[in-house]
């Protein structure tokens, strides 16, 4: 993380997710739209079937602010702990987010 630090992208990226590149990655909305649309799939795919989702947290706090109807910006704002379970039921109505953060 040492060579991060020194970019000043990097500190940029963290004050102002949804308009900068993470240090050669990609903008915070794009991941959202990523895992969002990776979500819709599987909805659609396996309806009525409950799915597990394995990922990093920034990922999981993105999935989550996008049906809480939440800006990338405040992703600070959530916590998403180490082997912790969210839960988000995902319809042809809309989401609810059931669970977040929970021990697992």
């Amino acid at each position: 993380m040492g060579e991060l630090e020194q970019d000043p992208r990097w500190r940029l990226y963290n004050q102002f997710r949804s308009g900068t590149w993470a240090p050669g990655g990609e903008l915070m909305i794009e991941t959202q739209a990523r895992v969002v649309t990776g979500m819709e799939r599987l909805r659609i795919d396996y309806p009525g079937r409950s799915i597990a989702i394995f990922s990093h947290g920034d990922p999981i706090k993105v999935a989550l602010m996008h049906y809480l109807g939440m800006p990338t910006d405040f992703i600070h704002r959530l916590e998403v702990g180490p082997a912790s379970v969210s839960v988000v039921r995902v319809e042809d109505w809309g989401a609810m987010v059931l669970k977040m953060n929970e021990a697992a």
